[in-house]
């Protein structure tokens, strides 16, 4: 199920950027791209603050590695949506459904005790694969959406 519902969550976000990429004469090119240089910094800090805390909190390290980089790749997801939805009017299915399905989970995800759960036992190879995979997904859709914008100026 877990499989599943993170399929369609890449497919979503997959064809959510291409609707993006479909109305981009409607985007004020400037602050949208001022926007996404600062959403895609703002993981890489996230991940320094995140490696930060880990290193002083010694009990439980793939848990809390898993947990936090899964909650993160979801609210990366959710900030996709609603990025796309605010620069470029679109209210899409594809679009709503995906900033509404990665908002619930992350906040269904953000306890680790609901967290702990979902993902029974020493199995961290599947929320960290289906994070790095989250992570990569949406990091080559802000590359697909600024090479967009600025090719349009």
């Amino acid at each position: 199920m877990i499989i599943v519902l993170s399929l369609l969550l890449g497919a979503l976000s997959y064809y959510s950027v291409i609707s993006f990429l479909e109305v981009k004469e409607d985007i004020v090119r400037k602050p949208a791209l001022v926007q996404l240089n600062i959403l895609m910094v703002i993981p890489i800090v996230a991940i320094a603050i995140l490696s930060f805390v880990v290193y002083h909190l010694h009990t439980h390290l793939e848990d809390r590695i898993s947990h936090a980089l899964l909650v993160l790749s979801l609210w990366l997801l959710c900030t996709t949506a609603l990025f796309i939805i605010r620069n470029a009017g679109n209210r899409r299915l594809s679009v709503i459904i995906l900033a509404l399905i990665s908002m619930v989970a992350a906040i269904a995800m953000t306890p680790i005790d609901f967290y702990n759960t979902v993902f029974e036992g020493p199995h961290y190879g599947l929320p960290i694969g289906i994070s790095i995979f989250f992570i990569i997904l949406v990091y080559i859709n802000w590359f697909r959406m600024a090479r967009s914008i600025t090719a349009a100026t």
